[in-house]
């Protein structure tokens, strides 16, 4: 992804014109100068939970997701939000905003990770400690989903270190 960055930054030849014009209608306000980083952000984002946490302990019913924190939040939850709240979305967190997060997209990126992190316990062989994993899941996911609904940064670094340590924090 930084070797594409760099042909595309370069503007030299057509495969350079080609990805300016494929990843010019994806970037936003947020990515502003020569480079455009929110896709390497995006890649980093899912392996740093990983990098972390890299092999899953018996410590808790919530450290298999430890791992996962930054696929689950950004891969599922992030994707969820921003595909329901542009389809569905009618209640904006800022009251007047023309653009922005919508409640419902937020409620839907929750809801998805939440049912995606089961799921990932249940395939772990966590069954005896499901119910009480689904109820520390819950508040760790609908925090960080707030968080990314009242955030103007880029949250693809910042979710997945948050998500991975509300994870931590709750399963103590």
């Amino acid at each position: 992804l930084v070797t594409l960055e760099l042909v595309r930054a370069s503007r030299l030849g057509r495969v350079s014109r080609a990805l300016h014009n494929f990843i010019k209608d994806q970037i936003d306000d947020r990515d502003g100068g020569p480079l455009v980083l929110t896709h390497i952000y995006l890649l980093l984002g899912c392996a740093i939970p990983a990098w972390l946490h890299p092999r899953p302990s018996t410590a808790s019913a919530l450290t298999p997701l430890a791992p996962l924190a930054g696929v689950l939040i950004l891969g599922i939850g992030d994707t969820a939000a921003s595909v329901w709240g542009t389809l569905a979305g009618r209640r904006r967190w800022v009251k007047g905003a023309t653009r922005g997060k919508t409640v419902e997209g937020t409620a839907a990126g929750a809801a998805c990770t939440i049912a995606a992190a089961v799921v990932c316990l249940a395939v772990t062989g966590r069954i005896s400690a499901l119910v009480g994993a689904t109820l520390l899941v819950i508040p760790a996911t609908v925090g960080t989903c707030m968080l990314e609904a009242v955030t103007d940064q880029i949250d693809n670094l910042v979710l997945p270190i948050w998500y991975l340590a509300m994870l931590h924090a709750l399963s103590w």
